[in-house]
């Protein structure tokens, strides 16, 4: 078994969460590796070592604070070559987690984009499709989109009769939104 990679968590000492204590990740990785510090939230610090065993990596732990670990230690003993091959595997690691984010980004962006397409704005034509006080079933243009104590209201104009009714935007259904509407 090869150690590739070590890691440090202690407790900082700046958080402000009074149950969950903010401890900071110092990574060494490799021989003449660079330290890097990663920010994470648990109850207690522990020692991680990046391994080879098995034909794989693997992260064990080798010590911890949680309770008394004596003699426990690591060094770095991997040779360059599993070095190297721990950092192109790890930017391999990034690089797939990047893209997943990546998917996961557009993935909402188009849902925010149909939500929106579901909401009335200013110029789109709607149904009134439930309410106490408009009639049900009327249609016309949202001239009008303001917040009040209950939440956004509309006022729905019938651009034929002039007729307009104030309700709730919850109450409006969607038949079609205004000419260049982008969400």
């Amino acid at each position: 078994m090869s150690v590739i990679c070590l890691s440090l968590a202690r407790a900082d000492s700046r958080s402000a969460k009074p149950v969950r204590a903010r401890f900071t990740t110092r990574s060494i990785c490799g021989p003449g590796g660079r330290a890097r510090d990663h920010y994470l939230y648990d109850g207690d610090s522990s020692y991680y070592a990046i391994v080879w065993a098995g034909g794989k990596f693997q992260e064990i732990i080798y010590g911890s604070t949680y309770s008394d670990q004596y003699g426990s230690h690591a060094e770095i003993d991997a040779p360059p070559a599993l070095s190297e091959r721990w950092r192109k595997t790890k930017a391999l690691r990034e690089q797939k987690r990047r893209a997943a984010n990546q998917k996961r980004l557009e993935e909402a962006e188009k849902a925010r984009r149909a939500y929106e397409l579901t909401q009335p704005h200013v110029g789109t034509i709607v149904e009134i499709a439930k309410g106490r006080k408009a009639p049900v079933g009327f249609i016309g243009r949202v001239s009008w989109l303001g917040q009040s104590q209950f939440g956004l209201r509309a006022r729905v104009v019938n651009d034929h009769s002039g007729e307009f009714y104030f309700t709730a935007a919850s109450n409006l259904r969607v038949i079609s939104q205004p000419p260049g509407f982008r969400p």
